[in-house]
């Protein structure tokens, strides 16, 4: 995919900042090359200044950063923004945000997730992980650099005690620095030879979500594979 000339000229300036040019060799503790990685991702997107819209229509200007070379420079950065503009469409100067779906018991098996959201009786709903298997795992949820985090978390939804399918939903989870009440992540430990992330599991205690939370309906469609 051939990349504009303007966007080509964003990534070279980008390479002459002492954010690119400092050596990683320098960072012995893998949180400082951490906070590096997401300091440069931010970088990135800001240069590009995607939009809403460049992300829903994938406009040029999207397949331009997702073709940037650029992005082979960080590993780490290219999974942060990866989540970010392709599962979350979000903004890196704003909000960090997260995809909750692979649990650590069932990984991708969906049809199988044990999260639960449950209607209360007002309309919000009760957000909560059974039991430490079915904590959302591998998404980068400890607070870092002050920004805050949401995240799209699936669950299944149970409205007077029937199934109702697997929904998505809104959550903060925390505000840059410490955890929001009843939600917390345990950091996992650095893989070898990759850079790192701030991967984590991340569990619900009966959390108290706004009916704005939810995304989408509360019913059960007829075609599991159209579910919100």
């Amino acid at each position: 995919m051939k990349l504009t000339e303007t966007s080509l000229l964003q990534s070279a300036k980008l390479l002459d900042t002492p954010l690119f040019k400092i050596s990683t060799t320098e960072f012995v503790d893998p949180a400082s090359l951490t906070v590096l990685s997401y300091r440069r991702a931010k970088a990135i997107a800001l240069a590009h200044k995607l939009d809403i819209s460049d992300i829903r229509d994938l406009t040029s200007k999207f397949w331009d950063l997702q073709a940037d070379p650029i992005l082979a420079f960080d590993g780490a950065a290219i999974t942060l923004l990866t989540i970010q503009y392709n599962l979350i469409l979000g903004t890196l100067s704003m909000v960090i945000g997260q995809f909750c779906l692979t649990e650590l018991g069932r990984g991708l098996d969906i049809f199988h997730m044990k999260t639960t959201a449950t209607m209360l009786d007002n309309g919000s709903f009760d957000l909560h992980t059974p039991t430490s298997s079915d904590a959302k795992f591998m998404p980068p949820t400890i607070p870092i650099l002050g920004i805050p985090c949401v995240a799209v978390v699936f669950t299944r939804l149970m409205v007077n005690d029937e199934y109702c399918g697997n929904h998505p939903f809104f959550v903060t989870l925390n505000d840059g620095y410490s955890m929001s009440r009843g939600v917390s992540a345990r950091q996992l430990p650095p893989q070898g030879g990759s850079r790192p992330v701030n991967h984590s599991l991340t569990s619900f205690d009966h959390i108290i979500l706004p009916p704005t939370a939810l995304l989408g309906s509360p019913f059960m469609p007829e075609d599991i594979h159209h579910d919100s």
